[in-house]
Order: C-alpha cells, then sequence, then structure tokens
C-alpha cells in the first residue's frame, strides 16, 4: 500500500512541476509582451513552450542509449505500423469511454460540452494565428512534453531501480493526469502515453515518441479544424457540440486505416508479429 501510494504522489508531483515550470515561463512573457504591448495568447504559447523545450532539454541531456533493434529485428517501418496501430485502438477505446460518459449524463460531461462551444468559435482566427496554434500543438508542445514526461521520467525512474514496466506505467499515469479533462481524455492521454514510453524504451530514441504524440495531437484538435474548413457555416451547433467527438473520432479511424492499407500494400507487413517484438522485450 505504502508503495502504491509513493508511486501516485509521484504522478501527482511530476505533473504539478510540470504545470508549474510552463506558468513560471508563461507569466514571464505574459509581462515582458505586455510592457511592450504585444499581448497575444498564441503568441505567448508558442514563445513559452519553446522556452520550455529548452529548459527541459537543459535539466537533462541523458538518454537511453540502448536500441533492441537489431535484437528484436524491429525496421522502421515496423515502427510506423505499430504507432498508427496503437493511435488506432487508443482512438477506439475514447470513443467508447466518451459515449458511456454521455449516457451517463456526468456532471463534469455537461460541463465539458458547456466550454467545447468556446473551442469551436475560432471563425475570426486569421490563417496566420491558426497555424500559430497549430505549430505549437503538433510540433512544440510535444518535443516538451516528451522531453519531460519521456526523457527526464522514464530516466528518472530507471535511476531509482524501477524497472522498464513501471516507469512506462508511471509516466504514462503522470501523462494522463496532465490532460485530465474528463474520464476518456484521462484514459487516451494514459494510452498514448504508454505507447510513447514503449517506443523510448524500446528504441532509445525520443524522435518516434514525439512523432506520435504531434499525430495524436493533430488528430484530437481536427475537430476544430474541421469546424473551421468545413462545418463552420453548419446552423446546428448544439449537433457538432453533442457529436463531435463520435464524428472526428471516426473520421481519424478512417484516416488510420487508409494509412495502413497503403503499407501493407507497399511493404506487405504482417501486423500482429510487430506487437510481438515490442512487448517481448517488456517481459524479457
Amino acid at each position: 500500500m505504502g508503495k502504491f501510494l509513493k508511486n501516485i504522489a509521484f504522478c501527482i508531483s511530476f505533473c504539478f512541476v510540470n504545470f508549474l515550470i510552463f506558468n513560471i515561463i508563461f507569466n514571464i512573457i505574459f509581462v515582458f509582451l505586455k510592457n511592450l504591448n504585444l499581448i497575444d495568447i498564441n503568441h505567448i504559447n508558442l514563445l513559452a513552450s519553446i522556452v520550455f523545450i529548452i529548459v527541459t532539454y537543459l535539466i537533462t541531456r541523458r538518454d537511453i542509449k540502448k536500441s533492441c533493434f537489431k535484437d528484436l529485428n524491429i525496421k522502421t517501418i515496423d515502427i510506423y505500423v505499430f504507432i498508427l496501430s496503437s493511435i488506432l485502438v487508443s482512438t477506439i477505446f475514447f470513443i467508447l469511454i466518451y459515449n458511456i460518459e454521455n449516457k451517463l449524463n456526468f456532471i463534469y460531461y455537461q460541463r465539458y460540452l458547456k466550454n467545447f462551444n468556446e473551442k469551436l468559435q475560432i471563425n475570426d482566427i486569421n490563417i496566420i494565428a491558426l497555424l500559430e496554434i497549430i505549430s505549437t500543438s503538433i510540433i512544440l508542445v510535444p518535443i516538451g512534453e516528451e522531453l519531460y514526461f519521456r526523457k527526464i521520467g522514464i530516466t528518472f525512474l530507471k535511476s531509482k531501480g524501477l524497472n522498464n514496466n513501471y516507469a512506462i506505467l508511471l509516466s504514462a499515469f503522470s501523462f494522463g493526469l496532465f490532460h485530465f479533462t474528463i474520464l476518456s481524455s484521462l484514459i487516451y492521454s494514459f494510452l498514448i502515453g504508454f505507447i510513447t514510453g514503449l517506443l523510448y524504451i524500446v528504441t532509445g530514441k525520443l524522435r518516434y515518441s514525439i512523432l506520435t504524440h504531434g499525430f495524436s495531437n493533430l488528430l484530437s484538435m481536427s475537430s476544430a479544424l474541421y469546424y473551421y474548413f468545413i462545418l463552420k457555416d453548419t446552423p446546428d451547433i448544439n449537433f457538432i457540440m453533442k457529436h463531435n467527438n463520435n464524428i472526428t473520432g471516426i473520421i481519424n479511424i478512417f484516416i488510420i486505416l487508409i494509412l495502413i492499407y497503403f503499407i501493407k500494400i507497399f511493404y506487405k507487413k504482417k501486423f500482429i508479429g510487430i506487437y510481438k517484438k515490442f512487448f517481448k522485450y517488456l517481459y524479457k
């Protein structure tokens, strides 16, 4: 019981430190830009993300050097298939849990729906601001968070004697807590954190974790992009609010399936063996 509470305390404190570092950076930049009369939330987020990346990179340059590519006979294309199929499974789980929350009519879920209306109101955002939001969400945020949760987090946990399984799970749970808004987002973030942690441990390289995180963020913000480019003239905003995640989730599933299908055609991969290779390493 004591070990369990200690692990939970680590996850919460790890999230808090991330939140604290980013907010200190954010507020310093806010004050600086305010003095220059250049306050813009997109500019602040962009600059804060860049500074956060620099800070997290400087905290530690240690890396998990060992690569299991040769031991497990893993090819680069195997990694891409693993990433796509894992995000596919995570998206399906998200849709299922999201709809359970909807049916059970949780209070916090209704509050989320209320706030979602503001998220969709991006008609007045110019293309430059939209590009800033996209670049921050799918490039800078994944780099910063993977440096923090995977490179710093997993390396720290392993330095304390934890094995790969526990290091990945605790890092993933911390990542899920940090992104917790509703239950479905907690579980989806945990799954993405588990995937990126496994990729980092097996390959010894952070770039695959960043790629996975960035692609996941792109899919997650696709609802706003669909709305901006396709659905902004719809008269039924309530329908979009209610069914947004189902619609975009299904579209994202089809996108992933198409990508996997093309990989299968060009490389003739047998996908089930790829999962065996990755998970085999955890239980060596």
